[in-house]
């Protein structure tokens, strides 16, 4: 894109902006990790392509700020020919825990002036230890959130010391909220921003209450947390018509894990009265996943469980029971009924077993954003069950 943007409003302001590209233009292919643990050692691969520079400038510049992982600060790159340039670099970790963005900076002498982009990348540096349980809401709101609930409703008759209806303790959270095309949102803001790294899951309990359904359509609701929307109801999260406390459990993964958490939004299409407890980021203890797992324990009964996390956007597992030995098949279907990737097929002893599945199809290739279906076959018998793959 060439020549220049200009912006203004109407409404009275004196003031014009004019936006221009960058005569550089750049990208970069990494392997570089969305985590890693306080004191990994990284074998940094990056290469470096420039699409396109200034006309009239110099020989470009490239180095990398590592930095903040605890590498150096200006780390050369190598000129490989046809635009592209290589980094090689060994950086060990030795920073705290947090959000880190390393860069790489292409520069170049121009006529006027010098001109420089960046390319960013933000990794989340994990504690050695497993994190205690940060709780937003449990009998309190922690000193550090605040609750809006935006309704047709007064905003006095939030109740964060619903006594009667509590999941544990002796206190939960009850939002009256007004049926009419999403016109409600319940909000827990973050006074300031919390950095997620060392947490996987953002866990509550839920109670439906006395729920009115939707005029309009049917009813549902939503978690909102950086920039990511996920529907409970179609995730097969939580169950509206149960009159039950429901754990819902979503993995920090399926929102934008490289950014710190201003807020966790719940927003519906339903009116009545709704509860919330035990709300709170989690940690879960490293080494739990396999590709493939039998367990000693020998069930009574076929099962197929819920995968978790779900929604999940790189991987997730999906257990299984089996009381005899024989042929099984696992496979993954997109919503038209077609197979996109079988998991297990053959036969298999009896016993608990444990799939770890990257949301790849068969060929290898990345699926799509979307609700599938996985289906367990052993015998006469049949279990589905529904997964929400979020990219």
């Amino acid at each position: 894109q060439q020549g220049h943007l200009y912006v203004t409003s109407d409404q009275g302001h004196k003031l014009v902006l004019r936006l221009e590209h960058s005569p550089i233009v750049a990208s970069w292919e990494h392997n570089l990790p969305d985590s890693v643990a306080s004191g990994a050692v990284l074998d940094v691969e990056a290469i470096v392509h420039i699409d396109r520079l200034a006309i009239d400038g110099g020989t470009p510049v490239l180095t990398a700020d590592l930095s903040a992982l605890g590498g150096r600060q200006d780390a050369p790159l190598e000129d490989i020919g046809n635009g592209d340039y290589r980094l090689r670099e060994t950086v060990a970790v030795d920073v705290a825990q947090g959000l880190q963005t390393i860069s790489v900076a292409i520069g170049q002498p121009a006529l006027p002036p010098f001109q420089q982009v960046r390319l960013p990348k933000t990794v989340a540096v994990l504690p050695t230890r497993s994190m205690p349980d940060l709780m937003i809401f449990d009998e309190v709101v922690d000193s550090n959130w605040r609750v809006e609930n935006k309704t047709w409703l007064e905003k006095w008759r939030v109740d964060l010391e619903e006594e009667d209806t509590v999941y544990k303790g002796s206190r939960a959270a009850a939002f009256p909220v007004q049926d009419g095309d999403w016109d409600w949102v319940v909000k827990f803001l973050a006074n300031d921003p919390v950095d997620p790294s060392g947490y996987d899951r953002l866990r509550f309990a839920f109670h439906p209450g006395n729920l009115i359904p939707a005029k309009q359509a049917r009813s549902t609701i939503s978690v909102y947390t950086t920039g990511t929307l996920i529907d409970l109801v179609d995730a097969g999260l939580v169950d509206l018509e149960a009159q039950q406390w429901q754990m819902v459990e979503l993995p920090l993964q399926a929102f934008k894990a490289d950014e710190a958490i201003r807020e966790i939004t719940f927003s519906g299409n339903f009116g009545g009265r709704f509860y919330i407890d035990d709300l709170c980021l989690v940690d879960t203890p490293p080494g739990t996943a396999v590709l493939e797992e039998l367990t000693s324990a020998l069930p009574s009964s076929f099962a197929l469980e819920q995968n978790f996390p779900n929604p999940f956007n790189s991987d997730t597992v999906i257990r299984f029971a089996l009381p005899a030995t024989g042929e099984v098949e696992l496979t993954v279907y997109n919503l038209a009924g077609q197979s996109v990737a079988k998991l297990v097929g053959g036969v298999r002893e009896a016993g608990t077993y444990r799939i770890d599945w990257d949301g790849k199809d068969d060929r290898g290739r990345q699926l799509a954003s979307g609700m599938y279906l996985y289906r367990l076959r052993a015998g006469a018998q049949v279990e589905t069950r529904k997964l929400v793959l979020v990219r």
